[in-house]
């Protein structure tokens, strides 16, 4: 089943059951944007006969013919669950995964918090998430470099080059009090 993300979610959640049958089913995040918001359903026996067939199908089935080599490129997929037939006529499975990318509060947050920073700084963030591997020619290529390299906020935060002075500046700007001594955040009074 083929579900599109939505921009301000973080999270994706999934149920499995049937009612007299097991069945065959594993988690994908697809790193592309969806064109649509349409549910779709791919059928296939297991995850590594896919890669199986991708890899040398074409070549040694004689029956298939030669095969089309203008396929367009499939795109980046991360494995969550893989693909296995399972019981789910005798037991429910469902689950949850973060999304492994930020969500466009968390994009907004850290582009500010980026912002904050010197060139200095910056280039050596940028330089550091990227492994040096994007030359960029301004700030906002910087920023937007490192937004697209970074998994998630957090993975962002917890870069030694970050320094907590510049943190403490951007958590005040945001109206986001900090508990003496503590390390947890507070926000309007709650956890």
């Amino acid at each position: 089943v083929r579900v599109p993300t939505h921009d301000d979610g973080h999270c994706i959640f999934w149920e499995f059951s049937t009612d007299y049958y097991d069945l065959g089913f594993g988690v994908y995040f697809e790193w592309n944007k969806a064109e649509s918001n349409t549910v779709t359903v791919h059928v296939s026996d297991s995850s590594d006969e896919e890669e199986e067939e991708h890899e040398d199908g074409e070549k040694k089935d004689i029956e298939k013919g030669r095969g089309s080599t203008n396929k367009p490129p499939k795109p980046r997929q991360s494995e969550i669950v893989p693909i296995y037939r399972r019981d789910c006529h005798e037991e429910v499975y469902a689950g949850s995964h973060q999304y492994p990318d930020m969500n466009k509060s968390e994009r907004i947050g850290a582009h500010d918090l980026l912002s904050m920073l010197n060139d200095v700084e910056l280039m050596s963030v940028k330089d550091t998430v990227t492994k040096s591997m994007i030359s960029t020619e301004s700030r906002d290529e910087a920023i937007d470099a490192c937004l697209k390299c970074s998994q998630s906020a957090m993975q962002l935060l917890r870069r030694k080059k970050i320094r907590r002075d510049i943190l403490m500046q951007y958590l005040a700007r945001k109206s986001i009090t900090i508990s003496p001594g503590a390390d947890k955040v507070i926000r309007n009074g709650e956890l």
